[in-house]
């Protein structure tokens, strides 16, 4: 059976962590901000499974469905037949 991992960050000064894989985690650093029951991830770096890190672009939109719970609707690591990913 695969297992995934996935680990969101957001800390107090407006950036964040964001950690995913399924044996050899990356992920992406950034700064994050809230729009209503949105959490909007800004990507500044991408970091892959050594110690890599390099710029990066883009951004991801998650969605807040309880306190402390958010939803990934669009993860960029999966396994079978997954279709999102929820943090608590």
């Amino acid at each position: 059976m695969n297992m995934m991992l996935s680990t969101l960050y957001l800390y107090e000064n407006g950036t964040f962590t964001y950690t995913m894989g399924t044996g050899a985690p990356h992920g992406y650093i950034g700064n994050y901000i809230i729009k209503e029951n949105t959490v909007v991830l800004n990507y500044l770096f991408s970091t892959d499974s050594g110690t890599g890190v390099r710029a990066a672009t883009g951004s991801k939109t998650i969605t807040i469905t309880a306190k402390d719970t958010v939803v990934d609707a669009s993860p960029s690591v999966t396994v079978a037949n997954m279709t999102n990913v929820t943090l608590n």
